[in-house]
């Protein structure tokens, strides 16, 4: 599920890219090359771009592509690793999850609120910040549980490797 989930999001933020930059070529082609312009460029980029940040940062977290200090974590046991890992999905989940709820309480006082130009709710800028910290919530769930179910069975296998195994994405999970 979180696959097919993490294809379409993939899918969103990837048009979202392309449209601003579709859009923002033509801005620019009509205001330098004919000097007109289309007034409601900037708002819908701005929204689009919002999409493509916080729902590509969504697939990146789950493909596990992020940046990541392993310097002190690959000195520690496995045993050791493990519960910096279980710290880790549990932090991931507490900031994720404020994120998402600061942002529900929001949505209702900003769909009052709109834009100057379109006159969209201000709402429609937190809903990309709101689903992607839902989909890495479910993320964090899903590796943190898979891994915690892998341990008993490879107690000399690091967390890196055990994550690997139950990695979401387009590539084979790794070997035995």
């Amino acid at each position: 599920m979180l696959h097919v989930w993490g294809l379409l999001e993939l899918s969103v933020a990837v048009t979202a890219f392309t449209a601003v930059v579709l859009i923002n070529i033509l801005q620019i082609t009509l205001r330098y090359g004919f000097a007109t312009s289309i007034f409601w460029v900037q708002e819908i980029s701005q929204l689009l771009m919002l999409v493509a940040y916080f729902i590509g940062a969504s697939c990146v977290f789950r493909a596990r592509h992020y940046v990541i200090v392993e310097l002190l974590v690959e000195r520690l046991t496995p045993r050791r690793q493990l519960h910096a890992y279980a710290l880790a999905q549990l932090l991931t989940v507490v900031f994720c999850a404020v994120i998402l709820l600061e942002a529900l309480r929001e949505l209702p006082r900003l769909m009052t609120v709109h834009s100057v130009i379109l006159h969209l709710p201000k709402a429609y800028a937190y809903l990309p910040l709101a689903v992607a910290s839902a989909s890495m919530i479910l993320t964090t769930a899903y590796y943190g549980l898979a891994v915690w179910r892998l341990a008993p069975g490879a107690p000399e296998r690091s967390v890196a490797e055990l994550e690997a195994r139950v990695r979401i994405g387009l590539a084979a999970p790794a070997g035995p």
